[in-house]
Order: structure tokens, then C-alpha cells, then sequence
């Protein structure tokens, strides 16, 4: 089983750069099961082709995702990244007041170091290029509640299962 398989397709390297190897399994012989709330149809086709697998023996199942345990808004942002941050601190502020955590993500490590240089709010940074060692010592903080903030690139949102963030 595969999760988060849209990730396979990703060639940015780096953290998803062994996933788009896992096409090599169908050498295994064995059934196989991926799943994702995001592949977009157009993009099945490419999906198939890295699992070497020809298009009739693939079943594809599509279903809803809702998930009544997430809230999704949308906030009209600011253009100043001093405006940027304000906003960013009222939003977290209101999240730890609710005793909740919230992971920051970012598109790359300079905006990171940015927002925490900034400590607008209590947090760390979490991305591929900090001290393996450093960083499980961050997630444990994180998890424990210790840390309320991460400010990290996608990586960290791959297959996270905390129900207070």
C-alpha cells in the first residue's frame, strides 16, 4: 500500500526523489493498493506508466474525501511581508489561545528563517537541511505540545496524523 501516491509523480527531488523509484515494485508480483485525496485524473495516465503497469489491469475507485474533523478558510493576504507576518501572528495567537497547534508551510527555507527570525510567536523550524536529530527533538516538542509552532517546507505535511494541529 501506498499512500499519498501523487507524490510518485513529483520531480523536484529530494524528500518525494525515492518515491517516484516505487514503479520498481511491480517486479514483486503482488497486489498492490495506492491511495490519494489529490491525483488529478489528468494525471492518471503518468501515475500508471511510473508502476509499469498497462492502463486495463488498474482499477481506479473515487470516492469522497470530505472530512468533517478539518476546516478549511480562505483569508484575503497582505502584500508587505510586515503586514504579512501581523496577520500570520493573529491567526497563530488565536490557534494556541484554543490550546490547538499549527504547522506554518512554506515554499522554501529563506521564508522560514524569515518567519521564525521574526518570533512573533512561539515556534521552530522544521525542514530537510536541519540535524536529523535536531529535528526529531523538534516533532517530539511539537507533538507534546511543548512547541505549538512548526514553520516548515510540505515535507512535514506528508502523512501527519496529530488531531490538534
Amino acid at each position: 500500500m501506498i499512500d499519498k501516491c501523487h507524490t510518485m509523480l513529483g520531480e523536484q527531488g529530494g524528500f518525494c526523489e525515492g518515491l517516484t523509484q516505487l514503479g520498481s515494485l511491480v517486479s514483486a508480483h503482488m497486489q498492490m493498493l495506492l491511495l490519494t485525496a489529490t491525483l488529478l485524473l489528468c494525471d492518471k495516465p503518468q501515475l500508471v506508466s511510473r508502476m509499469f503497469w498497462q492502463p486495463s489491469e488498474v482499477r481506479m475507485i473515487r470516492a469522497s474525501t470530505v472530512q468533517p474533523n478539518i476546516e478549511y478558510s480562505v483569508v484575503q493576504g497582505c502584500c508587505e511581508f510586515q503586514q504579512q507576518m501581523g496577520q500570520l501572528a493573529e491567526f497563530i495567537q488565536l490557534i494556541v489561545e484554543a490550546s490547538g497547534k499549527a504547522v506554518v508551510i512554506c515554499n522554501n527555507i529563506k521564508r522560514i528563517k524569515l518567519i521564525v527570525e521574526a518570533a512573533l510567536f512561539l515556534c521552530e523550524l522544521f525542514h530537510k537541511k536541519v540535524d536529523k536529530h535536531i529535528r526529531n527533538k523538534t516533532f517530539e516538542a511539537f507533538c507534546a505540545g511543548r512547541t505549538p509552532v512548526l514553520v516548515a517546507t510540505s515535507v512535514f505535511g506528508m502523512g501527519i496524523d496529530i488531531p490538534d494541529v
